[in-house]
């Protein structure tokens, strides 16, 4: 095997490990935003958590099978996006409790 070929598979290996590490980390990440007065964060256990003084507490659970990608806040709406197997949906609460799914 010639110098630049073993390169380009260590190279290419080395990249192979490094994007999915990368995108673990950011799914990993809490993700946060603040509406209705209160302070929500995301997590990838598919928690939305509310800031209640010192801790934080559970508004909704959407299960381990569907982390929390994103979270905004818009028009007195909070926004979440979700994934699962691959697949990413949005909800939007008026409330961080009660979800209801984006209409098309």
């Amino acid at each position: 095997m010639e110098r630049r070929d073993f390169l380009k598979l260590s190279l290419g290996g080395l990249a192979a490990v490094a994007v999915p590490i990368a995108v673990w980390q950011l799914a990993t990440e809490p993700v946060q935003a603040e509406a209705f007065g209160e302070r929500f964060r995301g997590t990838s256990k598919g928690r939305v958590l509310v800031a209640g003084g010192s801790e934080w507490q559970v508004a909704a659970d959407f299960g381990e099978d569907c982390p929390v990608l994103g979270m905004s806040a818009q028009d007195d709406q909070l926004l979440v996006k979700l994934g699962f197997q691959g697949f990413d949906f949005h909800l939007k609460s008026s409330d961080g409790r009660v979800w209801r799914s984006l209409e098309a």
